[in-house]
């Protein structure tokens, strides 16, 4: 294997990770119930790292359950945040928000 192809494949297994425990449907009822418990009429799946993971499967497979069960949703630009490690010309990426 050559350094771009494994490296490739470390970006891959690691946003795959990453999207299965966001978009882990059983995760997103609980905080849906958790945040209506509180009064709240929306839920913003907050994400440690910049990715764009709006063309996940995990993330059709969350969207057709949402559509399933009538809540509404959209897909936000996200800043990221400043870091002096990273170049200030970083992207915007998409967080999910949800609505009820």
């Amino acid at each position: 294997m050559t350094n771009a192809t494994e490296s490739y494949q470390t970006t891959a297994e690691v946003r795959e990770r990453t999207a299965k425990q966001l978009f882990d449907i059983n995760r997103v009822k609980r905080e849906i119930s958790d945040r209506a418990a509180e009064g709240y009429r929306d839920l913003r799946l907050m994400q440690a790292h910049p990715y764009d993971l709006s063309r996940s499967p995990q993330a059709f497979e969350l969207e057709a359950w949402l559509e399933a069960n009538q809540y509404r949703y959209v897909w936000t630009p996200t800043p990221p945040l400043a870091d002096p490690l990273r170049s200030t010309f970083s992207e915007d990426y998409p967080e999910l928000v949800i609505f009820w």
